[in-house]
């Protein structure tokens, strides 16, 4: 996708199965760029569309899939890069599988992420007012957040244990950054009914 006249960008990338690889790139010519590998019987849809300066992108699978799969690396690789000096809004909704969203040097104005069944790494942007919604159903979620950044999030978890590092608190079900403010008006919630979750810093 090229740059033209380009404000903003919504992105939804919607993997049924995979392993999920998201970072910013070097080249600055385009909106994303990178690699995806299906199955035989998947099938990849990209739709695309632009209103008011800000590109509506979707990255969708649907079809049929065999687990496990019979790659090296045991999943299906979605590598894809985005461009750092555009402001996203970036939503990523998966079945099963991994996401590994390495999201420092973005401008991102909103991040929502859900999975079913798996594992997410999320290292977050050095961004105050950062506001989204992370969601792992049945899994381990590991949220790594910049030195100094003032972040909050609201936990909703049933069967789950919480880790977090010194620099941050804990009250109740919020957790958030020694320099952060308890009622700060952005947060971020993340909701994990069975697994593991553990907040750090890098």
């Amino acid at each position: 996708f090229e740059l033209n006249k380009i404000e903003k960008v919504d992105l939804e990338i919607k993997p049924l199965v995979g392993k999920l690889l998201l970072n910013s790139k070097t080249s600055k010519d385009q909106l994303i760029q990178g690699e995806i590998f299906s199955s035989g019987t998947e099938v990849i849809r990209i739709d695309s569309k632009l209103t008011n300066n800000v590109q509506k992108i979707t990255i969708a699978s649907s079809g049929n899939v065999t687990l496990p799969s019979r790659n090296a690396n045991n999943g299906f690789p979605w590598e894809l890069e985005l461009n750092p000096d555009i402001p996203y809004i970036l939503n990523v909704e998966q079945i099963i599988g991994s996401q590994k969203l390495q999201l420092s040097g973005l401008e991102l104005e909103e991040l929502n992420s859900k999975l079913v069944i798996g594992s997410m790494e999320i290292a977050l942007p050095d961004i105050e007012n950062l506001s989204g919604n992370l969601e792992c159903i049945i899994g381990e979620l590991v949220i790594i957040v910049p030195e100094d950044l003032p972040v909050r999030f609201k936990i909703d978890s049933g069967m789950t244990g919480i880790s977090f590092s010194d620099n941050f608190i804990r009250e109740g079900d919020v957790i958030y950054s020694k320099n952060a403010k308890p009622n700060l008006a952005e947060q971020i919630n993340i909701n994990i009914p069975m697994g593991s979750l553990n907040i750090k810093n890098p």
